[in-house]
């Protein structure tokens, strides 16, 4: 942060303006049953491998601070009929507490398909987060499918952050 020594000569303290904790993953899961996918997490960069690492299961964090996170996720179900109800959600994890919860009542029918349902949902965090952490996107599911069962689930989605402040 900007901080001053009170003799307007500002200086930067215990900021992480020009560090290189930056980085960026995409994750997909796919399902062809009623489960709910577990995303897989590829890099898509990582600019300092010894304090963010990105394995298949997630993203781990070995340098205390606070983080900005943001990303995305579009989520598809193909579905033999249409349902009575589907509802699912979007957490974001850090270290096991959940900072986004969105429950994704009104999917969108998809065109293309004629029980293709869609939903795409953007987050934003600010995070401070304890070396060792963890983050993850985690989609939840709760619905009543009535006649219709589920032929493909579809989650794909970016994710990044920085560290803002040791």
């Amino acid at each position: 942060m900007l901080t001053s020594n009170g003799t307007a000569a500002p200086s930067w303290e215990s900021a992480a303006f020009n560090n290189n904790v930056r980085f960026e993953a995409d994750f997909t899961g796919s399902s062809t049953i009623d489960i709910t996918p577990t995303p897989n997490y590829t890099t898509a960069y990582n600019l300092n491998p010894s304090a963010v690492f990105i394995s298949g299961s997630g993203i781990s964090i070995s340098r205390s601070g606070l983080y900005h996170i943001e990303g995305y996720i579009e989520i598809r179900n193909d579905l033999t009929a249409l349902p009575t109800a589907l509802i699912q959600g979007l957490e974001l994890l850090v270290d096991g507490r959940v900072y986004v919860q969105s429950q994704l009542e009104s999917l969108i029918r998809d065109p293309s398909g004629p029980n293709s349902y869609l939903k795409y949902i953007r987050f934003v965090n600010e995070v401070y987060i304890s070396a060792p952490g963890t983050v993850k996107v985690s989609v939840s599911k709760s619905f009543n499918l009535g006649p219709a069962s589920f032929l493909y689930r579809y989650n794909y989605g970016k994710i990044s952050g920085y560290l803002i402040s040791d």
